[in-house]
């Protein structure tokens, strides 16, 4: 396996165990920033479909936190893995979404 790949499935590995550690000890802001990162990680790894999945998953926990920072990263990072799906629509309305935050 070569040195990236083995680099990047370490970073999911770091994502995803620091999400659940968040979520264990109630630390909402920090899960829903992992969750951002998590769909960020899917877009650098060239997966717009796993990105797109990972984006919608966050989405409740960002609400809910009414943060409106984390909420324009996540829709901008959602409208580009639309964008990479050919859903110009969708990626459009979210990106204009981020822009209006």
């Amino acid at each position: 396996m070569p040195a990236t790949r083995r680099s990047e499935d370490a970073g999911f590995d770091a994502v995803q165990a620091g999400i659940e550690v968040a979520d264990a000890h109630g630390l909402a802001r920090m899960g829903a920033l992992l969750r951002i990162n998590l769909v960020d990680l899917e877009l650098t790894a060239g997966r717009p479909q796993a990105a797109l999945a990972a984006a919608q998953a966050a989405a409740p926990v960002v609400q809910r936190l009414r943060d409106r920072r984390l909420e324009r990263v996540l829709l901008h990072n959602r409208g580009l893995a639309r964008l990479a799906l050919g859903q110009l629509f969708g990626g459009r309305r979210d990106l204009d979404a981020a822009l209006a935050l």
